[in-house]
């Protein structure tokens, strides 16, 4: 897989591009291979924490080529999850961005934590800034540059990898808030990859991709995705353009790069949307009409199954989005959780190029099934996609059975994982004896052979941002607050947060409210038991005081509410028991749902307007 060139954007550079060809990319990580010989055969697993750059791909790649697992780490989890995660895989090496990453690692091992890690490899930075602390015994640490110059000195062979070697191994949010980590080979990610181009490039589709493409890279390399997708780039022998690692400034990166490739997860597409409508909610009348009346007419070619961009609406409406793109977008591709209708269609119409939605796990390479790429319908995730076998399994307790073309959703072929790391136990739960992965979800076959998830087999569902939440157990939590006597947490993956139902102790939560704000017209005796609970002040001291309890008992901020419905025993929303309270509110979460979404909307619209 020969690509012709890496291109990476890092500071000071925000309108030059810095190139590297592959020849020379190949030779820095076979370089930097050579160097690591000495030691690296014993460190079977190699970890890497930080923003990606330059550098962390090129020591990834010599990781690879030298048949070494890499064991990328997420740079915003939390110091005592990447400490588990360290220990579990007994890492004894591992790179980090900077020196402060570095110290937050050297500090964990003084504390006593961290007993397997060897070495640290600083991908920029002075080691030396690493000695404020105390440098523990037993621990090195150097820079990826000093690396470079001592590799230049070892002539070592490369061992390149076999395909059913272990590519990485990639930790998932986790059903159950603790992180997993997923084995993949060089064989799973390829067959993934394989997929994607075989859905895409010859005929039917025909729709070539090669030298001329760039993908802009911003996504974390601890996820496969990203890593399928530069895969797929490098296939195609395209370019790959690496952002600054300023997530503030990811328009003004990818503008300056003008890619042709670009992966957005379904949370940033709600962003770009809302942000969008907001900025068109102060424009005049005439031109919000116009707006409107070009998304009105591009959508309704969709509906016949027409995508275009060369419309009079995209002349004069559409074209300055295009450009917020870079202007040669040839294709978006999203997955991780489901996208609402209006951001799908809106991205379809508005961007300049088709949206392709892929549907899968970490535990399959991320990619089971994939739509194809001019697909204008909504509601699914497309067929299987080319390396897998797909089945629907019954689910009776539910209520789903295979004969109705409803059911779990089933994974067998090249891109599935080898198994947890050191989770036998799981991995039988997972795996079947018959080598099908078990997904969780509920799936049903439509008429066209196009797959749709309509459910979860467990209490489980995942938010916008891709992370699974369990329901029950934030519920319990909360229940730990004196203020509520019920409550009903739900969401769903259309949306990056969580609303609560909460069934409220009135005279409790009338008494905290009165100590906090004594002097609020709300807080006076002569006020409705409605009007009190619908009460914006109320509310938010109520999500306020459970948050508190919440955080106190180690809930995670994706599990933490963030808007609620209070409500009394009294309202016929809530009955005796909980199973009929948790059914009866399960019917009203998503008039629910949507109420929040606009009032949070409109707070934002005003704060906007007033900063």
């Amino acid at each position: 897989m020969k690509a012709e060139a890496f291109q990476t954007m890092e500071e000071p550079f925000l309108h030059m591009v810095k190139e590297i060809l592959q020849d020379r990319f190949n030779e820095k990580a076979e370089t930097l291979f050579r160097k690591f010989f000495q030691f690296c055969l014993k460190y079977l697993l190699e970890g890497f924490n930080g923003i990606h750059s330059l550098n962390y791909m090129v020591a990834m790649h010599a990781m690879i080529r030298s048949s070494l697992v890499i064991v990328p780490l997420y740079h915003n989890s939390k110091i005592e999850t990447l400490c588990d995660i360290i220990e579990n895989c007994n890492l004894e090496l591992v790179f980090c961005d900077d020196e402060i990453r570095a110290n937050c690692f050297i500090e964990k091992k003084n504390e006593g934590f961290l007993g397997c890690l060897k070495r640290l490899v600083l991908l920029k930075g002075n080691p030396q800034k690493c000695y404020n602390i105390h440098n523990p015994d037993g621990l090195h640490v150097t820079t990826y540059e000093d690396m470079l110059i001592l590799g230049r000195g070892h002539q070592h062979a490369l061992i390149p990898p076999e395909p059913e070697d272990v590519y990485i191994i990639c930790h998932t949010s986790g059903t159950t808030g603790q992180p997993k980590g997923v084995q993949l080979t060089h064989r799973a990610l390829l067959a993934a990859m394989a997929g994607i181009y075989t859905t895409w490039v010859p005929p039917p589709n025909s729709w070539p991709f090669g030298k001329e493409d760039t993908y802009f890279s911003f996504l974390s390399l601890a996820h496969i995705y990203e890593h399928l997708i530069q895969t797929l780039t490098m296939y195609f022998g395209g370019r790959i353009g690496i952002y600054r690692g300023d997530i503030t400034k990811l328009i003004q990166d990818i503008q300056a790069l003008q890619p042709t490739i670009l992966s957005l997860v379904p949370r940033l597409l709600n962003k770009f949307y809302e942000h969008i409508h907001t900025e068109m909610g102060k424009k005049n009348i005439i031109i919000r009409k116009i707006f409107e009346k070009a998304k009105k007419e591009k959508i309704n070619l969709l509906r016949h199954g027409i995508q275009r961009y060369d419309t009079i609406w995209d002349k004069l409406v559409f074209r300055k989005l295009h450009y917020l793109f870079g202007g040669k977008l040839r294709v978006i591709t999203t997955g991780g959780a489901a996208v609402n209708k209006d951001v799908k269609d809106f991205t379809r119409i508005a961007y300049g190029c088709p949206l392709v939605e892929g549907y899968g796990q970490t535990e399959c390479a991320a990619c089971g099934t994939i739509s194809l790429p001019f697909d204008t319908s909504y509601g699914n995730v497309g067929g299987p996609a080319p390396w897998a076998q797909v089945k629907l399994v019954d689910v009776p307790e539910l209520g789903y059975f295979s004969v109705e073309d409803k059911g779990e959703v089933c994974f067998r072929g090249a891109a599935l994982m080898n198994g947890y790391f050191n989770e036998d136990d799981l991995n039988r739960k997972t795996i079947d004896e018959e080598g099908w992965l078990h997904t969780g979800d509920i799936g049903q076959w439509r008429g066209d052979g196009r797959l749709e998830i309509v459910d979860r087999k467990n209490a489980l569902f995942k938010l916008a941002q891709g992370d699974f939440v369990s329901p029950e157990s934030i519920e319990t939590t909360y229940l730990n607050n004196p203020l509520i006597t019920q409550i009903f947490v739900t969401g769903d993956t259309c949306r990056s947060f969580l609303v609560a139902i909460c069934v409220v102790h009135y005279q409790a939560l009338k008494a905290s409210f009165i100590n906090a704000y004594p002097n609020l017209k709300v807080s006076q005796d002569n006020i409705s038991t409605d009007a009190f609970l619908n009460d914006e002040k109320v509310i938010r001291h109520l999500i306020n005081e459970l948050n508190q309890t919440g955080r106190a008992h180690g809930l995670q901020t994706i599990e933490l509410i963030q808007e609620a419905y209070l409500t009394t025993a009294k309202n016929h929303l809530a009955t005796a028991t909980t199973l009929p309270f948790a059914t009866t509110l399960a019917i009203f979460r998503l008039k629910r749902l949507e109420k929040v979404e606009i009032e949070r909307r409109m707070r934002n619209e005003k704060n906007e307007s007033q900063s």
